[in-house]
């Protein structure tokens, strides 16, 4: 984060130090997401 990276995905579960409202913090400051289906986060990433 400090390095400014942005669209990590993240998961299949969430850290536990990842509160509901950090993790909000961090989608909207730095388009955090959780992983979903493999197909979808293939397609997500490839459609970059």
């Amino acid at each position: 984060l400090y390095l400014g990276i942005k669209d990590i995905r993240l998961g299949p579960t969430l850290p536990a130090f990842l509160t509901p409202k950090l993790f909000k913090f961090l989608s909207d400051t730095y388009n955090q997401q959780t992983i979903s289906t493999p197909d979808e986060d293939l397609a997500a990433c490839l459609s970059v």
